[in-house]
């Protein structure tokens, strides 16, 4: 597991969550999506087309690389666009 804050402009929010490093960020979605729906009061739902930044370089992480081959580190901040 990999603990993450995810970022999503679209609703000015940010939230931490663990997800498992042998998924890939396409794989995360729906379970991303049910997560944060009491949060976001069903007003909005991640994209399968979403990309993905790691927030402080810009780089673009790939959505169906796993998350272990992606050279994310614990406490990483990523923006969902």
């Amino acid at each position: 597991m990999i603990r993450l804050w995810i970022w999503i402009p679209a609703v000015q929010k940010r939230f931490e969550c663990r997800l498992p490093l042998s998924a890939s960020f396409m794989e995360c979605i729906p379970y991303l999506n049910r997560m944060l729906e009491p949060e976001l009061e069903g007003n909005y739902q991640i994209p399968e087309t979403a990309w993905i930044i790691e927030e402080s370089s810009g780089r673009r992480i790939s959505g169906e690389v796993t998350l272990s081959h992606q050279n994310l580190k614990d406490g990483m901040c990523v923006a969902v666009v």
